[in-house]
């Protein structure tokens, strides 16, 4: 009977490399080299075996990762052509007439309109939420109308004591639902592409009708989390596979013709801009950690971090070179509006155009739809700064079209 202490030994000596021959097998383990050979031929056999079972594994893998590879490439042309061939049929909304501009006094301020976490696409039952808030795409619409009429009268508010020729506007992310949670995706009103589009068509209606309070307006881009088409965050693809993205680009395609009105869309997850002379970064806000559900301090690190990555961008890599710091960071992300203090400026949040939902409700959060609206002036910085609270609109909107162009009704992804 064989024994087999004596296969595991020759199977280790085999697997490091070397070549027992029955010779020394025999000499070493005190058998036969009959014997001898019949083991070292079992360990060759034992050995071979494990080796073909792990190419077996290795050519599964592969083949399992060709195989989701190949569905994503083709899931990916299939929806980029959809949008390509879409967004062709979107009208370019009509110019609205500005109102008559009054200037009393000297000075010259941006105008800056941060506009975040829309949420196109998701629904909030009022019985879910005692009673406290609605929401789903005429909801929506009928806020950012609000949003415009609130912005023009506060413009013109302002322009009794200085003079406001130019709007930067700041499309900041999670405008669309999204399909990052089952829920979202068991209650959502429109599939992620329709979310994509009629997110796209509001942007174009709102910033139309905003900027001809304007002779030029700018439009910034940051894409948020819920847009991403990966499961988990990916930071190579995070920006351009982002539905955010996608919308943006509808966005600019609808306003085209308006020469006054110029976008970046960026293909980076923050991006830093002066107005007015002085410095901006603008991001999401996913990227900040929270600790026990509070972020503050997460935003101040992260504050502190924007510093130094903003001298290594603006002074070509060399970290001991002097350049202008950030004097403010803009975030959405966390549906609260707030200006917090910081040793370099300040930190401005935006809020939500959707306002409490089921999941802050629970949690007991507090989240007024809100959007915000402040001036940047060359000397003083940030001068007036407006939360613009939204949940006193109607229930439909009366200027602005939700209803999503024929030619993505039969769509499926």
């Amino acid at each position: 009977m064989l024994d087999p202490n004596v296969v595991e030994e020759i199977i280790k000596l085999i697997k490091r490399g070397e070549k027992p021959s029955r010779y020394k097998v025999a000499e070493r383990f005190g058998i036969s080299e009959a014997q001898a050979r019949s083991y070292i031929a079992i360990a060759q056999y034992v050995v071979e075996r494990e080796n073909e079972k792990k190419e077996e594994t290795i050519s599964r893998q592969l083949s399992s990762i060709k195989k989701r590879e190949e569905k994503e490439r083709l899931t990916h042309e299939f929806f980029l052509n959809v949008l390509e061939k879409a967004v062709r049929e979107f009208p370019v909304p009509d110019r609205i007439k500005p109102p008559i501009r009054r200037v009393r006094s000297v000075g010259e301020e941006v105008a800056v309109i941060l506009c975040s976490d829309w949420h196109i696409g998701e629904v909030v039952r009022p019985e879910q939420v005692s009673n406290v808030n609605v929401f789903n795409e005429n909801v929506a619409a009928s806020r950012l109308e609000l949003f415009a009429t609130k912005i023009v009268e506060l413009v013109e508010l302002q322009r009794h004591y200085t003079s406001i020729n130019k709007a930067v506007i700041w499309l900041g992310g999670d405008m669309v639902s999204g399909v990052i949670h089952e829920e979202l995706k068991d209650t959502a009103i429109l599939l992620a592409v329709e979310q994509t589009a009629l997110a796209g068509y509001l942007m174009a209606q709102f910033i139309a009708e905003v900027s001809t309070l304007f002779r030029e307006v700018v439009v910034i881009t940051t894409v948020g989390n819920h847009g991403r088409l990966s499961k988990k965050r990916a930071f190579k693809t995070h920006t351009v596979n982002n539905l955010d993205y996608v919308a943006y680009q509808i966005c600019a395609f609808a306003l085209r013709n308006y020469k006054h009105i110029r976008f970046y869309v960026d293909a980076s997850i923050f991006r830093f801009a002066d107005v007015n002379g002085w410095r901006f970064v603008f991001s999401h806000g996913d990227e900040t950690r929270s600790w026990m559900q509070i972020p503050f301090y997460g935003l101040r690190r992260d504050y502190a971090s924007k510093q130094a990555i903003n001298v290594y961008v603006h002074n070509n890599g060399d970290l001991t070179g002097a350049v202008q710091p950030v004097n403010y960071k803009v975030i959405g992300h966390f549906h609260t509006t707030g200006l917090i203090p910081d040793n370099y400026g300040f930190i401005i949040m935006n809020g939500s155009l959707k306002g409490v939902d089921e999941f802050s409700f629970t949690k007991g959060f507090i989240s007024r739809p809100s959007q915000y609206l402040f001036g940047v002036h060359k000397e003083y910085g940030v001068t007036f700064n407006y939360p613009v609270w939204l949940d006193k609109a109607k229930d439909t909107p009366s200027r602005y079209v939700v209803d999503v162009p024929d030619v993505w009704a039969d769509m499926e992804i």
